[in-house]
């Protein structure tokens, strides 16, 4: 299993500081180890509203000016 573990590709993304990553000295913990074909994509602004907690279904929905904090509860099933 731990084989297997390791050999498998992670998919997905993750959320970084990258402001206070960047203050952080080389080899600290919060140094973020890029592999190859990694990407390190950031975006000019959000496009995306993340709707986590006692929801029924914790996601990332696109922004719209025309939905309100509410609406994107609703969404994710609450």
């Amino acid at each position: 299993m731990l084989g297997q573990l390791r050999s498998t590709k992670a998919v997905g993304r993750l959320v970084i500081d990258l402001p206070r990553t960047m203050r952080s000295p080389v080899g600290s913990s919060r140094d973020v180890i890029l592999r190859n074909d990694d990407e390190l994509i950031v975006p000019k602004f959000q496009q995306q509203v993340t709707v986590i907690g006692e929801v029924q279904s914790a996601t990332s929905h696109l922004y719209s000016s025309d939905l309100s904090r509410d609406d994107y509860i609703s969404l994710s099933g609450a």
